[in-house]
This record gives C-alpha cells, sequence and structure tokens, in this order.
C-alpha cells in the first residue's frame, strides 16, 4: 500500500489499531442527543481520568454514556437535565437489567454504583 500512499501502515495490525480514543471521541460515539449532558460527561469522565487506567475509563464510559444516558434517552428523548423522574428511573432499571440478547445481566450492580457514584461525585464538587 506504501506506493499508492507513502503514509500508510507498514502492517495490516499497525492498519486495524487505533489506540487509545480521546475522551470526547469516546463519548461521541454514542451520538447523545443533549448536547449539555453529553459535554458533562466529557468533562466528568476528564476529570476521572488521571486516577483510571485506560480499560477502567473506556468501561466508565461505556456504562455511563452507553449504559445510563443513551439509554435514558431512548426512553425519554426530550430529557433535558439529570432530574429524572420516577417512571423514568423506573424504566432504565427495567432495561438495564436485560441484555441486548434478551438474557439478564449477572451484573446490575456495577452500572448502578457507578451511576450513583456520578451523582454523588457531581454532588460532592457542587457543594466544594
Amino acid at each position: 500500500m506504501g506506493q499508492f500512499r507513502p503514509s500508510a501502515p507498514r502492517t495490516l495490525r499497525a492498519a486495524v489499531t487505533c489506540g487509545q480514543l480521546p475522551i470526547g471521541e469516546s463519548v461521541g460515539r454514542y451520538r447523545l442527543r443533549n448536547r449539555e449532558v453529553r459535554d458533562l460527561l466529557v468533562e466528568y469522565l476528564r476529570i476521572r481520568s488521571p486516577e483510571l487506567d485506560y480499560s477502567s475509563l473506556r468501561g466508565l464510559t461505556i456504562v455511563l454514556v452507553k449504559n445510563f444516558w443513551k439509554m435514558i434517552e431512548e426512553i425519554n428523548p426530550h430529557q433535558a437535565d439529570l432530574r429524572l423522574s420516577e417512571e423514568t428511573v423506573t424504566a432504565w432499571k427495567e432495561r438495564l437489567a436485560v441484555l441486548p440478547s434478551g438474557k439478564p445481566r449477572l451484573d446490575i450492580d456495577g452500572p448502578l454504583v457507578a451511576v450513583r457514584a456520578f451523582y454523588l461525585d457531581l454532588h460532592t464538587w457542587a457543594v466544594a
């Protein structure tokens, strides 16, 4: 390929390895509707990133963006902020309990704790 494009990777492995994505790109993959919440999630993950390795940061991104806020937007497309109604929370927990394959999620506590920690961090930072 180097004959056609001098900057092309020398091996197939190099071509398919993308490395670590910036936080904004990781969050951007999920195409959230609410720009303010998207920006808040990016900033939250940016603040948390120094204390996490990349794999843990990627996992937290999946939980908070895909398994939490993206689901909230699917349940209630007009959700404007993080103040969720009881009905929305109940619907989210029901959806979270089942994997996309239809099988029950074995680790329901992990995402619940991550979302609770997210809200607790925001509350703590707001007070400080």
